[in-house]
C-alpha cells in the first residue's frame, strides 16, 4: 500500500499515531514541516525508517545527510 501525505506534519501525525511505513520518500519543500525536519524528528524520536529525500533546490550539504536521518538524496534535476 502507498500512503500519501500532503506535508511533513501530516506524515508525522500518522507515524506517531502508530502507522509505520516500510520506507519514506519525501520532498524537501513542504509546508509546516519540511523533509529534513521530518527526517530529523523521526530520528530524534527513535524511529528507524529508511528515508529518501528529493528536491530541485537543497540548501544543505549532501555528503552526510545521515546526521538528519536521511539515507538517500535524489536531485530532481538528474
Amino acid at each position: 500500500d502507498i500512503t500519501i501525505c500532503e506535508n511533513g506534519l501530516e506524515a508525522w501525525d500518522k507515524i506517531s499515531s502508530g502507522y509505520l511505513p516500510d520506507i519514506i520518500v519525501s520532498d524537501f519543500h513542504m509546508p509546516g514541516l519540511d523533509g529534513v525536519g521530518l527526517a530529523k524528528k523521526l530520528k530524534d524520536e527513535g524511529y528507524r525508517i529508511p528515508f529518501i529525500l528529493f528536491s530541485i533546490y537543497f540548501p544543505y550539504r549532501t555528503d552526510d545527510l545521515s546526521i538528519y536521518g536521511i539515507d538517500c538524496f535524489l536531485d530532481k534535476l538528474t
